[in-house]
């Protein structure tokens, strides 16, 4: 079956920080993209950070505070698709 194992560099940030996420898609047919989105539950909405691509290191700049879960999609050669686990992050000032 495919999944995606992923890795974020801090939970916590400020604004105008980077934050990495890694990315690794295990199972299913090789040739693997990747997107992330973000949802940001002081605002209630969602947001695309990076659409399918083959990067699998994705690096995000916290531009508001606030408090965000973080999902990264896996899709494998043959169109098979994965989410990720949640991943919290809380910007502060």
């Amino acid at each position: 079956a495919l999944s995606v194992k992923t890795t974020v560099s801090a939970n916590t940030t400020k604004v105008g920080d980077k934050i990495t996420f890694s990315a690794e898609g295990a199972g299913g047919k090789a040739g693997y993209t990747y997107k992330m989105v973000v949802y940001n539950k002081t605002t209630k909405i969602w947001g695309l950070v990076q659409n399918f691509s083959s990067n699998n290191t994705i690096t995000w700049i916290a531009g508001t505070t606030g408090d965000r879960e973080f999902y990264i999609d896996v899709k494998d050669a043959d169109g098979n698709g994965a989410r990720s686990a949640v991943m919290n992050v809380t910007t502060t000032k």
